[in-house]
């Protein structure tokens, strides 16, 4: 179901009557005539960010991307080894380099 056909059914279930060919705006006036309360009618609307505690709207950054449904995606990113002249991936062997709470260590011995 569209925002448009929600909204048009609330209209009719306050007595309203819908054609079909009405745009939200439309529907919105007439709900607010129906209700008596122009306060329903509201032409703008801000979406707010995202946060950890908000749900709101992202904008798309590096590596991702959304589809024509909507889905988000991220791109598969390749890293390669660190060299000497390269930052990159470094595998911590366990036995002479150890990592402990984030801590990278060389074991002496």
């Amino acid at each position: 179901m569209t925002n448009a056909e929600a909204l048009a059914a609330i209209v009719t279930n306050f007595g309203g009557t819908v054609t079909g060919e009405e745009t939200i705006a439309d529907l919105l006036t007439i709900l607010s005539g129906l209700v008596g309360d122009s306060s329903v009618v509201t032409t703008t609307y801000e979406l707010p960010k995202a946060s950890a505690s908000v749900l709101g709207g992202v904008k798309v950054g590096t590596n991702l991307s959304i589809d024509s449904g909507g889905v988000l995606s991220a791109t598969d990113t390749t890293y390669s080894a660190a060299t000497t002249d390269a930052l990159g991936l470094v595998k911590v062997d366990g036995t002479t380099i150890t990592i402990n709470d984030g801590v990278i260590s060389v074991v002496s011995g």
